[in-house]
């Protein structure tokens, strides 16, 4: 079974919250379409650090 993951931008994610990911997902549709009769699972979703500045206060 093949594993996939999504990343997402941490600038997106303040007006998407990466639903329509899930349903292309689920449907096998637009980026997903090449998994398309295959055993493939969603291991992780993610969202970035927003582009090398860190959202940690102690680093």
């Amino acid at each position: 079974m093949k594993k996939v993951a999504v990343l997402r931008c941490l600038i997106t994610s303040a007006s998407c919250a990466a639903t329509g990911c899930f349903r292309a997902f689920n449907e096998k549709t637009n980026a997903f379409a090449r998994y398309e009769g295959e055993d493939v699972q969603l291991g992780a979703m993610w969202t970035c650090n927003g582009c090398g500045n860190s959202m940690l206060e102690n680093q």
